[in-house]
């Protein structure tokens, strides 16, 4: 068959118009590509460019899509061997099936909008040489869809370009939106130290209130014991001695009293005269609160030293 095929395709005429949304765009003259130098038998259509005779470029076109071939008598047929398919007058053909190919019959090839219509007859004999023209159409005439296929990807990466654009702003304003919440929180964080810290100073000031009016009372109680031992002086001596007995025990609970009022046990919440024998319970934070408020010094010890300490110093000061 390759080598009769010029004397019988030298008069025929198998040609395929390509239409675009209605619209006629180019001929495909399936002769021209059959006789071509190469010793072609049929011609593959896909969207190969090394492997396919005519590339057709669609997403639902596979690399070879189907086949055009020729009988001795000059009859076409179409051979599929695609995924999406071909349709033939809106009919889909067989798959690996032999179909033969009609004068006007359309054909769509998977998902394309273009339509293919075949024309076969005697090849006219062309009297203008833009009849000739428009009857051929060279092997190269894909180059349009290489043009549509550059356009249609520019396209597809422009869009790309703006919904990236898009999704970094979208990832900015969040990150905004974070930085505000977390510096509100740190705002009002300081705020609620600062009034933490107000509200510690103001007890201590009170506590040195206490103390003062302390050191006041305590400075007229003597005062008072001062005119009493001048009183006793004039009695006898009898009465002194009865009166020097009763005046040291009438000291030692004076002095007792003194160290009571001198010693603050209640500090921030804990009175450590009541948690005397539970000072094991409570932090080192809460023990050098007496520590600190009584003025002891001890240095950085342990807890265990602290304990010790205090519990000698309520000892020393405080009666069982």
């Amino acid at each position: 068959f390759a080598n009769t095929k010029h004397k019988i395709f030298a008069h025929k005429s198998v040609i395929l118009k390509v239409y675009k949304d209605d619209r006629y765009a180019s001929n495909i003259d399936l002769v021209d590509l059959l006789l071509a130098p190469l010793p072609k038998v049929y011609l593959v259509f896909g969207r190969d460019e090394k492997e396919c005779d005519f590339c057709v470029q669609h997403l639902s076109i596979s690399r070879k899509h189907c086949i055009f071939y020729f009988n001795r008598n000059g009859h076409v047929y179409l051979f599929d061997i695609s995924t999406h398919g071909v349709l033939i007058n809106d009919a889909p053909v067989p798959k690996r099936k032999h179909v033969q190919l009609k004068h006007e019959d359309r054909i769509q090839f998977g998902q394309s909008s273009r339509c293919y219509v075949v024309c076969v007859g005697d090849k006219p004999v062309p009297h203008h040489r833009d009849d000739q023209e428009n009857m051929t159409v060279t092997a190269n005439r894909h180059v349009d869809d290489k043009t549509d296929k550059k356009l249609k990807k520019t396209e597809l990466e422009k869009q790309k370009l703006q919904l990236e654009n898009t999704k970094q702003s979208v990832k900015i304003n969040e990150m905004q939106k974070m930085i505000e919440k977390l510096t509100l929180e740190l705002t009002q964080s300081k705020q609620r130290k600062n009034v933490q810290s107000e509200d510690e100073k103001h007890d201590d000031d009170g506590d040195k209130n206490d103390g003062n009016g302390n050191s006041d009372s305590e400075n007229g109680n003597e005062s008072d014991d001062d005119d009493d031992d001048d009183d006793e002086e004039e009695d006898t001596e009898e009465e002194e001695e009865e009166q020097d007995e009763n005046d040291e025990d009438s000291d030692e609970q004076e002095q007792d009293a003194k160290n009571v009022r001198r010693r603050v046990t209640k500090i921030n919440g804990v009175d450590f005269l009541k948690e005397r024998n539970h000072l094991s319970k409570l932090t080192v934070v809460k023990l050098r609160y007496y520590i600190d408020k009584n003025k002891i010094n001890v240095g950085r010890v342990k807890k265990a030293e602290l304990i010790n300490v205090i519990t000698n110093d309520l000892k020393k000061h405080f009666r069982a």
